[in-house]
């Protein structure tokens, strides 16, 4: 079992003390939220989830506890944000992979590199096999987005009319509609030389 940090910052201990254990919770917009769909809060390794990710605590953190099954093969839909292990550029490449049989380079990179002025996305956008469209979007395009950022730091595939799989922070990768709030932050749209 490996340990991720859940969050960017510190949850409120209050939030974490009024967790149940065996209770499911999903972990959207730095809030815990207790959900049907979310991920089992355990008490300790043991009483974790062998299949799906689990929340525990530890060294007095939240924490996702990611079984080693779930690394090798974690499905496109559902999982949880966790920066360079599950992100929109791994749910871009494992989308690329799972349904054209594309491979997309794996750049290393570290949580919030858009902060230091680097731009990874335009760095391999043309060795990844993307070029800019100025066309029609078509399924598999890839839209790019710059979200608080001067340089492109959010991918999502579109599927159709306002129809997108992505990872947004703090949520669950997923097929969903883009928020207002990105469509005014779109700054290209790159094809596939394979989806021409």
């Amino acid at each position: 079992m490996d340990y991720y940090r859940v969050g960017a910052a510190p949850l409120d201990v209050s939030q974490i003390e009024s967790m149940v254990i065996g209770k499911r919770y999903s972990y959207e917009n730095n809030a815990l939220i207790e959900s049907d769909q979310g991920y089992l809060f355990c008490e300790n390794e043991a009483l974790c989830s062998l299949e799906e990710p689990s929340l525990i605590i530890v060294n007095r953190r939240l924490n996702w506890a990611i079984p080693a099954n779930y690394m090798q093969s974690a499905p496109l839909n559902g999982r949880p944000h966790i920066h360079t292990l599950f992100d929109c550029f791994t749910a871009l490449r494992d989308y690329y992979q799972a349904t054209y049989g594309i491979a997309l380079p794996s750049p290393e990179y570290k949580d919030n590199w858009w902060l230091s002025g680097k731009d990874y996305y335009m760095q391999y956008a043309e060795e990844a096999g993307f070029s800019l469209s100025n066309g029609e979007l078509k399924t598999g395009d890839v839209l790019a987005f710059t979200v608080g950022s001067n340089v492109v730091n959010h991918t999502a595939v579109w599927l159709a009319p306002d129809q997108v799989y992505q990872h947004v922070g703090y949520s669950h990768s997923g097929v969903n509609s883009i928020h207002a709030s990105f469509k005014r932050r779109l700054d290209s749209v790159w094809r596939h030389k394979d989806l021409m």
